[in-house]
């Protein structure tokens, strides 16, 4: 382990930093369209309590389904 660590030190120690450009464009998240589609559901808030229940009950019994 000490000569792990030992060479490691010794490759950062002579190591140096570049930077690259890249024309690589961020996708956009798979997830992203569908943010916000519950905005102005009115049944929302129940629904939250009623999976804020299942996971308390699932907890208690150690069950999950």
């Amino acid at each position: 382990m000490r000569q792990a660590q030992a060479d490691l030190q010794a490759l950062l120690a002579g190591g140096r930093m570049i930077q690259l450009e890249l024309d690589a464009k961020p996708e956009a998240h798979p997830w992203q369209p569908f943010a916000g589609m519950f905005a102005d559901d009115p049944d929302w808030e129940a629904f939250q309590e009623a999976v804020q229940q299942y996971r308390e009950e699932a907890d208690r019994t150690g069950a999950e389904e």
